[in-house]
């Protein structure tokens, strides 16, 4: 929404991500170490900090399958500025409701981000290099038709 600098201009959010990207980091070949998983919904929270149970269960009976801190405003703004954005996550723990026995720790999510970092990295540049240069992805025409109060590069 732009409302800064002019009139509120709504540009489509549906489907937040972008199907060429997905389709690029479905179709390249995981390390060994990594279990990808298509689809889920992100339940993003203002961190950083730790969901409480509370908050778990509730994120849980809503229909998210990951928790992050950095899917919003991002997506939102990738779409206003018509770039494409694709989400991949590396889940680091179990979250704070779905056993009641523990919590997640820093020092948890610490371990196992390191144990995966180098796998994720391999991840990431197959992805990139499978992106599609394609000026007819939908996400690059999700402002057509829209009167923006400022002309995009």
């Amino acid at each position: 929404m732009y409302d800064a600098v002019g009139p509120v201009v709504h540009v489509g959010f549906a489907d937040p991500y972008c199907p060429r990207g997905r389709a690029a980091a479905l179709g390249v070949e995981a390390p060994e170490a990594l279990s990808v998983v298509d689809g889920g919904t992100m339940t993003v929270i203002q961190g950083p900090r730790f969901s409480t149970r509370a908050e778990s269960r509730r994120n849980r009976a809503d229909g998210g399958t990951v928790v992050g801190m950095t899917g919003a405003p991002e997506a939102q703004i990738a779409r206003e500025l018509a770039m494409c954005f694709t989400s991949i996550a590396l889940v680091t723990d179990s979250d704070a409701g779905v056993d009641a026995e523990s919590a997640v720790s820093h020092a948890a999510v610490l371990e196992a981000f390191s144990a995966n970092v180098e796998h994720v990295g391999t991840l990431l540049r197959s992805v990139v290099e499978a992106l599609p240069d394609d000026a007819d992805c939908s996400c690059r025409h999700a402002v057509d038709g829209l009167t923006l109060p400022f002309e995009l590069p």
